[in-house]
């Protein structure tokens, strides 16, 4: 931001809305993905690029995509931001366009595919209303257009762009083109059937606000050049800083009660369930060498055994640890969930160790 605006203020102002912005908080405060880490990796790359350090821009690209499977369309996006209004980047730009591609079809043709049941990604399901496969989401503009506006301009899309922008005082439509890269994350976001990923919560904004913010700071530089024939430019900075601050201290006490992580909207997020007592004791039957296959959400709770391996992929594991009221990723179908936990309880190469309050321990005989 120094860079952009030469203005030491802008500078840690753009600081301070990083630390304090509600989509940092959430993606804090809910279950770790590694989206967080890419959001400091893509903006990493970018000041990179504005310090001509190409090798440096690429790395931290390729560290942001490792963390997603589409940061490789916003890398391309972060590319064509390049391409269009930082001319002395230019070729770095196409490189990034062409590295980002390139993960994109790899990750999403190939890897994926690779390790879910169905041969295709859980998260199709959410794009119903564009298409069955991948092909037919992206070709829904020419295929669906009338299915592609009404989604764009439903209500609750619309509360989502709200939910972007409020926070920042609308701002950020003022320093449009540092929207580009974070493009891809809003619309995928813009056309899911999952409600909390039209939200500030979780963890479906971490990436998309440090540019939001990077774009509010570029708009008020871009109102004070704009305005300094007429109002001396501290002054437009001073009054843009005021309204932006007012937007987001008013949103934040009106979405989660209070302006910092420990206010009442998030006092459940530091008290477990009573049901986890349970799970914690069942896990505290597995060896600490054992090879285990787990629930999605358990996972992390196995993680320092030998293996773990995501259910209802077992292969070589000893124990397999359910979860019957968590999450189903990766099955499409309640049904197709308790198909699969049938078969296992049928299974003679296990037994039930333990079962309670919805969680279940099978253990290899």
């Amino acid at each position: 931001m120094r860079w952009r605006s030469e203005s030491v203020f802008l500078a840690a102002l753009a600081v301070a809305l990083y630390l304090i912005h509600p989509a940092m908080w959430n993606a804090l405060l809910f279950d770790f993905h590694p989206a967080a880490l890419g959001a400091a990796f893509l903006v990493f790359a970018l000041w990179m690029m504005v310090q001509h350090r190409r090798v440096a821009c690429v790395v931290f690209a390729v560290l942001a995509m490792a963390c997603k499977e589409q940061v490789g369309l916003m890398v391309g996006m972060l590319g064509a931001y390049a391409v269009l209004f930082y001319k002395p980047e230019r070729r770095l730009g196409l490189a990034l366009i062409g590295i980002g591609l390139t993960w994109s079809i790899v990750a999403f043709a190939v890897i994926i595919p690779a390790f879910q049941p169905s041969g295709a990604s859980y998260y199709l399901n959410r794009y119903g209303r564009l298409g069955g496969s991948a092909g037919e989401i992206l070709l829904a503009p020419i295929l669906k257009p009338d299915v592609v506006v009404s989604i764009l301009t439903s209500p609750n899309r619309v509360s989502y762009y709200g939910n972007l922008l409020l926070p920042l005082g609308g701002l950020p439509l003022l320093g449009p083109e540092m929207l580009l890269p974070v493009l891809p994350d809003v619309l995928l976001n813009t056309f899911s059937a999952f409600r909390p990923a039209r939200t500030l919560d979780a963890h479906y904004a971490v990436m998309i606000a440090p540019f939001l913010i990077l774009a509010a700071m570029w708009g008020i530089d871009r109102l004070a050049r704009w305005l300094q024939d007429k109002i001396d430019r501290r002054t437009v900075i001073g009054i843009a800083t005021a309204w932006l601050l007012v937007f987001m201290a008013a949103y934040q006490i009106r979405q989660y009660q209070g302006f910092l992580p420990l206010s009442a909207r998030y006092l459940p997020t530091y008290a477990p369930e009573l049901r986890s007592a349970t799970g914690l004791r069942l896990t505290a039957q597995i060896p600490v060498d054992a090879i285990v296959a787990a629930q999605f959400n358990l996972v992390p709770h196995v993680s320092q055994r030998q293996r773990a391996h995501v259910f209802p992929r077992i292969d070589d594991a000893e124990w397999v640890f359910l979860d019957t009221q968590g999450s189903l990723e990766p099955f499409e179908s309640q049904g197709e969930y308790r198909a699969a936990v049938e078969a296992l309880r049928r299974d003679p190469s296990f037994e039930v160790a333990g079962e309670r309050d919805g969680f279940i321990l099978f253990r290899r005989r």
